[in-house]
């Protein structure tokens, strides 16, 4: 479930980057001359839900999307990019005619039930079941920001399309919108994903 769509982008023309210490990077094979390096980190950030009910609960957690504290479809994934030249050879601004690195942090957002265990048997079951549903649908955006991401870079380094043209500035704006619409077309595809099992049903009581 990913609206609204975050995308936070970093561009860094010149300097040494420090890259994080998770993740691993992975080198893609081209015949450009040079491989693109494409390092992955991933973290889960959890809100708490402290309702001991799910019709409670639902109701908590709207008031913390109008605070701003929980994201609209209880979960959220969100990508940060960093570019990095290499800085051996000096300042570096074309995105495809000199190596260039990307940095991926992908972080999950997730809720967390704190009284989970004061649910009635029927809220447990139902919660768990829709909580398995959204680390599912949450994975496939995962696997989307980085898959998106590396083949963005084999394109990067076997010089093919508008990004064999473009500075580094125009390679984030072209990564985010492919990965923005890779990301909405999944959303759009699962109901924000409620195929993947990510649906909070209410048992009605007449």
């Amino acid at each position: 479930m990913r609206y609204p769509h975050w995308v936070c982008l970093r561009a860094i023309v010149g300097g040494v980057v420090i890259m994080a210490s998770c993740g691993r990077a992975s080198s893609l094979s081209t015949p450009s001359g040079w491989a693109p390096s494409v390092k992955i980190g991933r973290s889960i950030q959890s809100y708490d839900l402290h309702a001991e009910s799910i019709q409670v609960l639902r109701d908590e957690h709207r008031e913390l999307v109008l605070k701003k504290i929980a994201p609209p479809y209880f979960g959220e994934t969100r990508w940060d990019f960093t570019f990095a030249p290499d800085v051996r050879q000096g300042v570096r601004t074309s995105c495809s005619q000199d190596p260039i690195s990307l940095s991926v942090d992908v972080k999950t957002i997730l809720p967390n039930a704190v009284a989970l265990a004061r649910f009635s048997p029927e809220d447990r079951t139902r919660w768990q079941s829709f909580q398995n549903g959204l680390h599912r649908h949450e994975s496939r955006h995962d696997s989307i920001a980085v898959s998106v991401s590396k083949a963005f870079m084999r394109e990067v380094a076997d010089n093919r399309g508008d990004r064999a043209l473009g500075t580094i500035e125009n390679c984030v704006s072209a990564l985010r919108a492919q990965l923005t619409r890779a990301s909405n077309e999944l959303d759009r595809q699962t109901n924000h994903g409620q195929t993947d099992g990510a649906v909070l049903y209410i048992e009605r009581k007449d």
